[in-house]
C-alpha cells in the first residue's frame, strides 16, 4: 500500500476522528494524525495552517472532524518533533508546518547554490532564494532561517540574507 493510500485510509476511518481517552491509544493516533498532517501540508503550496479552520483535519465525506483541543495537541506534537512552530502573534491556532527531511534537503541545496556560483559575501532576497530553490517565500524564509542558524549567513529580518 503507497502512503498516498494509507492516508487516504487513515482519513476515511471515522474513529480517528475521536480523540482517544487511554493515553497510550491517544499517542499512537496523535503520532499517525501528525505524520498525516505533516505529509498533507508538505503537498501544499504554503506551509500555514489554521488550526481551527484547516481542511486536514476534516473529512467532509464521510462527516467527521477532529475536536479543536486534539488538533492543538497534534500541532503541538509536530513542535516537539521540529516540523512546525506556530506562529509569533497567534495564540495557538496558526502554525508553520515543515518537513525536517526536506527542510535539510532545501538547506543542502541552498549551499550548494552558493558554493556553485561562489555567493559568499552577496545579498540575497528570499524571494531570490525562493525562485532559485522552487520553494514558496514562507519556506524559503525558513530556508534562509536555518541557514543563517549554521553561521552560512546573517539574516536582515524576513526580507532577504548576506551570505558568509
Amino acid at each position: 500500500m503507497s502512503t498516498a493510500d494509507a492516508d487516504a485510509a487513515f482519513a476515511s476511518y471515522p474513529p480517528h476522528y475521536t480523540r482517544q481517552p487511554r493515553a497510550e491509544t491517544w499517542r499512537a493516533q496523535r503520532a499517525r494524525w501528525a505524520a498525516h498532517v505533516a505529509r498533507v501540508v508538505a503537498a501544499r503550496p504554503s506551509p500555514a495552517i489554521d488550526v481551527a479552520t484547516d481542511d486536514v483535519f476534516v473529512n467532509a465525506a464521510i462527516d467527521r472532524a477532529l475536536p479543536l483541543a486534539a488538533r492543538v495537541e497534534i500541532v503541538d506534537e509536530l513542535v516537539a518533533r521540529g516540523d512546525a512552530r506556530w506562529t509569533p502573534g497567534t495564540p495557538r491556532t496558526r502554525a508553520l508546518v515543515y518537513d525536517r527531511a526536506s527542510r535539510a534537503r532545501a538547506v543542502d541545496a541552498l549551499g550548494a547554490f552558493v558554493a556553485r556560483y561562489d555567493l559568499r559575501g552577496r545579498v540575497y532576497t528570499t524571494r531570490e532564494i525562493a525562485r532559485e530553490l522552487g520553494l514558496d517565500e514562507t519556506r524559503a524564509r525558513e530556508v534562509a532561517s536555518a541557514f543563517a542558524d549554521a553561521g552560512a549567513c546573517v539574516a536582515f529580518g524576513d526580507d532577504g540574507v548576506k551570505f558568509a
